[in-house]
Order: C-alpha cells, then structure tokens, then sequence
C-alpha cells in the first residue's frame, strides 16, 4: 500500500473528534460554525453534528479551502481533490478511498449521510485528508479549519497486529488487533466495489482468529477490524491491502511417496484453503481403474485397508473441492501395496466375564469362506457373526476358539478366548416400552434365560403395588391388554420357573393417549421462507459474525423450508422452532415423536423440544446456542465461514447424520446462499 506524509493517520482521525469535541447537549444549542482559516463560513444549509461528528454539506468548506468536490448521483460517490490529495466517500458506507484505485484507503466511523434531501459528509476527516488541520473550539462551538497547519495525528489508533501493507496470505493466518477492547470482527472488502464477507470474529479483540483464505475470493483485498465495546461503540481499523493467493496444494499425510502399505493407516490432507470436502482416490496404473477410498472434510481422516487382491503399484491421491466445485489434487503419490492377511474376531476378548449374551463378528481383509464357533472344543455354531445366547445354565468358565475356512481348504484358528460366564436368570417382556405412547390395545410375550412355566402380567401403581392381574399363561403366549382410558400405566411380569422361583421384570411405564394428534405444520409460506429466513440472519451475522448462510441452510434443513416445524402432538401449539432443538425455551416445550429402543424393539416415545414465542425468537435463541456453549467451541472458532462451521456443527455433535455437513452445503451451494454473507463496508 502507497503511504504519504500526512495519510497516515488519517484513518482514525474522525475518531478523535468524538474526544475533543462534545456532542449538543439536550435541547437547543448554539449553531455549530466552521472557522477556516480565521474566517467564519457562511454555510447554507448549516453544519450538524451527528453520533458527536461535525457534518458539512458537500461544498462549501472544501470549495472555499480551494479543494475540487464532484458529486456522482449514479453511484453516490463524493470525490474531493486538493493538490495531489484525494478522497472519495460514498453514501452510507464506512470505506472511503484516498487514491483513486483505493489502494490506500481509510475507515469512516460516520459515514457520509443524507440530511433532508442535501449530502453530509464529515469535515474532520476529509479536511485531514486534503492535509489540513480541524480542531474544536468548544467557547466558540466551532470546527477551527487552519489550511497552512498539518492534520493532528490519531492517538491510540486501531490496527491489526502482525498485517503488513501488501501481504500476500497464501495459508491460514492468525489475526489479532491492538488499541481497543471488546468483541472483534474482521472483514475482507474489494477495493473496487466496498463489498466483501467477515473472514473470522470473536468476543475477545485481544486474542487470535484465524483466516483462513478462500480461493473462490482471491485476488487484492482491503483487510478491517471492527472493535464493539460493552458500551456498543464501534471502532474502525485503517484498511490493511493484501493480496489473497491461497496456497491451492493439497498435501496428502499419513503415508508417503514409495511406502509399503501392508496394514491399515490413517490418512488425511493438510490443506491452506477453505474446501467443502476431501475425496481420496487410489488408481491402478496397469488397469487404469480407480476406487474411491472415502470423503472426508477438511481437517478430518480416512482409513486405507487393503485388501487381498489389491496388490502391487498404486497411486493415491486426494482432491480437494472449493465452493465454486474447482477441485484441486495432491501429486500422485506412488506407493505398493502389499496387504498381509488379516482375520479378524471382534466382539469378545480373552478374560472377559460375559453377565448377558454378546455377539461375536468375524471378518477380515478378503473373502472368507466360511467360520466355525467352538465352545469348549465342542462344534457350537457356522456362520461370520454369531449371537451367543447365556443362560445361567453357561455359568463357569469356557473357552471359545474360531475357525476360520478359505478357499483354497487352508484353516485358520482364532483364539482361545478364556472367558467366564455369570448370568443371572432372567425375564423379559416386549409388545411395549418404556415412556412409549399407544392408541390402541397392546400384545404381551414374554421370554425367559432360564425354563418358565407360567408367566402374570400385571397392572401396577407408581409404587409397585398391584391394581390389576391382565393376564396369564406361557411366556410365548400373547396376551392382549387395551387401556379403558387415556392416562398413566404400568406393567410388569412375574414368572415362576420349573423349580418354583419367583423372576419379575421392571416396571415399564407407558400412556395411553385415544384422542387427536397434530404433526409438524408450516410456520410459513414455502416461498416466502427465504426472504423471512434472511432478514432474521444477516442482522446476527453482522452482530455475532455468525454465517447467515449456515444459519439459513441449517433452517431449510431442519424444518424443510419452514413446512415442518415441531408443534404439540397433543395441544396442536406451535414450537416456532426451526432448527430442531430440545429442551425447553422461552415458551415452554411442545412433545413431539422420536426413536427409544427396547429389548430390540424400536419404538416411538414423546420427547421435548424448545418451544418460542415467534420465529425471531427462535433464531436468537439458536444462535446463542451455537455461540454461548463450550461444547460448540469448534463452531465459534469458524463463525464466520459456512463451510467451515457445517463440518464443526458435526464435529460438536448437532446431528447424528454423518452426512448433515454435506447436506447444508448443498443447499448452501444450490440455492447461492453465499451471498447473504456479503456486506457493505
């Protein structure tokens, strides 16, 4: 960036008005008068001060200081020229340019502004611009314009630590800012338009952020942090040029050029740029066929387990894949695979002690042909997995050994497996589960680890006690109960095995429920939901840094354009939730359907999920979810990028979905919502 003897602390100069010069006090004040050079200016309309600024209309200070100022109306630009200096403002917006290419530029806490129908633009700053000095005479109540004085220099500027002027970003880069505390924000503009996104944020100016560069937003950049103290006041760094060229190469690790890969390794890409996801690719030269290994994201590993089979030379490469879909691949890196044979037993470890049934898995790097279980050198079971049902009759110690049968009549044993068995008798019931919800009549059986002759299912109070006898027979014969009413019941079992002992079951509580229920209903119209789902992000992007594009992929997502929000299953009230979270919220919770299993048997049961007064209410409470909880630390460390924060928001466990990051950044991608993270500076 060019500097000049006088520019360089203009940046902050409309800053240190605030200080010298007092905003009107309440009521009616003294006309504000401009002094230049010891003569008092006859404005029309007069000087005003807002947010504590002495604003001028367009011309007639700078006309009189011998400065040219031309008015664009086509692009609202105010360009004002005095010798060799220059400056151009535009309407509304903080950026202002001192050369005509804004390669040196600056930044405007008060921005140029239309008062009735005539152009203000701030005296303090363009008259330091055109090399002169403002002060404030307070007894006067006048800005003091003296042409042959030099600007008064900022004191305690904002600046962006460890950022020279021209810096070329190619990787990942730490920011911090000095001179101001508060929360920060960090934005990335091009000079020829003012428009740009947030590149990191935080709540602590004095700490790092990280930036890391985006190739679809390379090229000469304007580099600003903006500091919010507690009292709300924003402060404006000068603007840094840089030139962002990411480092496009994309470095494969875990494994290098000419290993011998006989086992499984871990591999990953170490990456200087934003990518959506990594795909790994090994190619066989001497067939030309290939086979995707897996697709991860940035950051995150995959798993290389040849097979038998997949022997000899081979070339493993990983391709990364930028917003835009341009993809960028490591070299080709040569390496021979040699897989030793792997069998392998899971499930089951010498020493254990077994208190219930396991089940055991046997597989390995090729096909087998078949397995055999032993117990006690005894033919037990054929087959790749098996589920070894105890009963207390196993108790003691056994020993399990594998066999395992390929092709070419070759056998293979796993094992022995010491084990002890300690299971205590048993019994069970299915038909219903715990918290389930059922309409309707009910089938009971039952089952047992040890011999039952006759089982009673019995209808019991909170406290156990017995209200009801609902039927009797042999456990796998199915007795039938229908709740008289809706309500509260329990059930339990009691068994009476072939030698007289007494087996009960737990208590499973369950309600029953005859009458409507409602489902997720539209909380708005399908095709004003982007519209309503922009307006309420882009505010608390521009507040927290967090994505409005994450944020609004994330509501398509999870409510399906806003066609399937949570309601009350019961009461029909609507959640106005739209992100999917539970809990309780601000107006309480509504119970809506998700997936329990019990005793193998999945069901559905009633769980709670946050309930808001409005969908507004809703937005601010997700993000501060995202933002105020440790767990979601990994997301608050990418805020500001989309892509980024859709692989955290998986890594912090929002979904379960192992492809949910994919997902948002389809939609993301599909519905061009990168664009509701651009600003105006």
């Amino acid at each position: 960036m060019r500097s000049r003897p006088g520019l360089a602390a203009v940046a902050g100069l409309s800053m240190l008005l605030s200080s010298i010069m007092p905003a009107a006090p309440a009521g009616a004040a003294a006309p504000v008068r401009v002094i230049l050079d010891g003569r008092v200016l006859a404005l029309d309309p007069a000087p005003t001060i807002i947010n504590g600024r002495t604003m001028v209309p367009l011309r007639g200070v700078f006309e009189a200081m011998g400065a040219t100022v031309t008015w664009n109306g086509q692009n609202r630009t105010v360009e004002v020229a005095r010798g060799d200096r220059y400056a151009r403002l535009t309407l509304d917006r903080h950026l202002a340019c001192l050369d005509r290419t804004c390669v040196t530029a600056a930044s405007l806490d008060t921005t140029p502004t239309l008062v009735g129908d005539r152009t203000y633009i701030p005296l303090r700053f363009v008259a330091s611009a055109m090399g002169v000095k403002v002060s404030w005479d307070e007894q006067r109540r006048a800005a003091v314009v003296e042409t042959d004085k030099p600007p008064v220099p900022d004191v305690a500027p904002l600046t962006i630590s460890g950022i020279a002027a021209g810096q070329v970003i190619t990787a990942p880069t730490p920011l911090t800012v000095s001179g101001a505390a508060g929360s920060v924000q960090y934005y990335l503009l091009d000079p020829a338009t003012g428009t740009g996104r947030m590149v990191a944020a935080g709540p602590d100016a004095s700490a790092a952020y990280t930036f890391t560069p985006d190739p679809t937003n390379a090229g000469t950049r304007l580099l600003v942090a903006a500091v919010r103290d507690s009292a709300g006041t924003v402060r404006y760094s000068d603007p840094v040029q840089v030139l962002v060229a990411p480092d496009t190469n994309v470095q494969l690790t875990g494994v290098a050029y000419g290993d011998v890969i006989t086992q499984p390794v871990t591999i990953s890409a170490k990456l200087n740029f934003v990518a959506t996801q990594v795909t790994y690719t090994l190619y066989d030269p001497a067939t030309g066929t290939q086979e995707k290994i897996g697709t991860a994201g940035p950051g995150e590993s995959v798993t290389l387990d040849p097979q038998v089979g997949q022997t000899g030379l081979r070339m493993l490469v990983a391709t990364a894949r930028d917003k835009a879909g341009k993809e960028y691949s490591s070299s080709l890196l040569f390496v021979t695979l040699q897989p030793a044979v792997r069998r392998y037993v899971s499930g089951i470890a010498d020493g254990d002690v077994l208190t219930h049934g396991i089940s055991i898995r046997t597989s390995g790097n090729y096909p087998i042909e078949g397995v055999q279980y032993l117990v006690d050198d005894r033919h037990y079971a054929w087959g790749y997995n098996l589920d070894w049902n105890l009963t207390p009759a196993d108790n003691g110690p056994h020993t399990l050994r594998v066999k395992i049968y390929d092709k070419d009549g070759t056998i293979t044993e796993m094992g022995p497996y010491h084990v002890t068995v300690n299971v205590k008798p048993g019994l069970w019931t299915s038909g219903v589960g715990p918290g389930q919800v059922v309409s309707g009549p009910i089938t009971l059986k039952s089952w047992s680890n040890v011999t039952v002759t006759s089982v009673e299912y019995q209808l019991v109070d909170d406290a156990g006690n017995l209200l009801a006898v609902i039927g009797k027979g042999a456990p796998s014969a199915a007795v039938t109960f229908t709740p008289k009413a809706a309500g509260s019941y329990a059930i339990r079992t009691v068994g009476t095995t072939a030698d007289g002992q007494t087996l009960t079951t737990p208590v499973i509580k369950f309600k029953a429920y005859f009458g409507k229920t409602y489902s997720p209903q539209p909380v708005v119209a399908k095709d004003a939901f982007l519209d309503l789902a922009s307006r309420l992000a882009q505010p608390l992007y521009r507040e927290t840094g967090l994505s409005a594009a994450l944020q609004v992929a994330q509501a398509i997502l999870e409510t399906g354009w806003g066609q399937s929000a949570p309601v009350d299953k019961y009461t029909g009230q609507v959640s106005y939730n739209m992100f999917g979270i539970k809990g309780t919220g601000p107006a309480g919770s509504v119970i809506s359907n998700t997936w329990e299993e019990y005793n193998g048997v999945a069901y559905r049961v009633d769980d709670s999920f946050r309930a808001y007064h409005s969908i507004e209410e809703s937005w601010r409470d997700h993000a501060d979810f995202l933002l105020l909880r440790s767990r979601y630390a990994p997301v608050q460390a990418v805020r500001t990028e989309p892509v980024l924060g859709a692989w955290a928001l998986r890594q912090a466990g929002y979904a379960t979905d192992s492809q949910y990051p994919l997902k948002l950044i389809d939609i993301m991608n599909r519905y061009d919502l990168w664009k509701l993270d651009e600003i105006t500076f």
